[in-house]
């Protein structure tokens, strides 16, 4: 049960770094896909905190520079 809290407050915290930089980059969610390698619809989830399974390290990996 921990576990899985500790992964929806991950996945809220992306979904709103994701967000945030799509904004200040001016960014759609498509131009976001296909630079990040994530999903339209995964990064749609993503911001709009939607419980998900967490995409493979890769690529989170682009997230997590932003």
């Amino acid at each position: 049960m921990k576990k899985e809290r500790e992964n929806a407050m991950i996945e809220n915290r992306i979904g709103r770094k994701i967000h945030q930089y799509r904004k200040d980059k001016n960014l759609t969610i498509k131009e976001f896909s296909d630079i990040s390698g994530i999903s339209t619809a995964l990064v749609s989830q993503l911001e709009r905190g939607i419980k998900i399974n967490l995409p493979d390290a890769g690529h989170l990996a682009v997230v997590a520079v932003l």
